[in-house]
Order: structure tokens, then sequence, then C-alpha cells
């Protein structure tokens, strides 16, 4: 993907079609793609025994994800293609859900067409509450 510098321009000008298929392609990888799926099974479970797991799978899945999404919406905010917020809390209120989704669906992927549109219903509100409308 690269740093939230680099990718930033992708996000100006965005439409909530654009966003849903970024997430929605990110969200299918971590469900559906073996070694993914594997590896995020194995670092869950592993890191309430090992402390070296426990941090990887943190950097991994929450503070990697939540660093980039930060300094990414607050670079949104400074151009204002994103109400200015606390940039911390819009990254919660975007991440949150899509984990949470993960969490629940990837012990059911057989629903995967049931998680999308429950995906795609957050991404749309967050977009219609969150990004400057043109």
């Amino acid at each position: 993907i690269g740093s939230a510098e680099e990718v930033v321009k992708s996000y100006y000008d965005i439409s909530k079609g654009e966003l849903y298929a970024i997430v929605k392609k990110i969200f299918h990888y971590f469900i559906t793609d073996e070694y993914a799926v594997k590896y995020r099974r194995l670092l869950f479970i592993e890191r309430y025994k090992n402390s070296i797991v426990c941090e990887l799978f943190t950097k991994m899945y929450y503070t990697d994800a939540f660093t980039f999404q930060k300094e990414l919406f607050a670079m949104l905010m400074k151009e204002e293609y994103v109400k200015k917020m606390d940039p911390q809390t819009i990254v919660l209120q975007f991440y949150s859900p899509i984990f949470l989704l993960l969490s629940i669906y990837d012990q059911y992927p057989e629903r995967i067409e049931e998680a999308e549109i429950m995906l795609q219903n957050h991404v749309y509100q967050f977009y219609d509450s969150n990004f400057a409308h043109q």
C-alpha cells in the first residue's frame, strides 16, 4: 500500500463506491486468502501464550493499521476532504466495525455476501457522515 503520504492523493475526491471497493478488496483478502487466514488465526491463538507473538499481532492488526489510518485521515482533514475532528476518533469509527466484521465472518466464510452487505452499509454511512461533499 505504501505510506499515508504516498497514497493520500488517491483519496482526494474519492466516491463512496470507490472507497467501498478499496475496503472490500482488503476485507476479501483477509477473509479468503488461505495464507492470510491461517496466519491471522495462528497469531490470534498464540498471542495469549507468547509475548512476542502478541506484540506482532498487535502491531499488524491494531497499531500499524491505526497509525496509517490516523495519518491518512489527518491529511484528508487538512485538505478539507474529510470533516475536521479528532483523527483518532474517526479511525475508531471507521476501522472498528471492519475489524469486528472480519472477526465475526472469519468463522463463516460461506456467509461473505452477508458480511459484504454490512461492510458496504458501514462504508457508505461513514462516507456520508464524514467526507466533504462537492
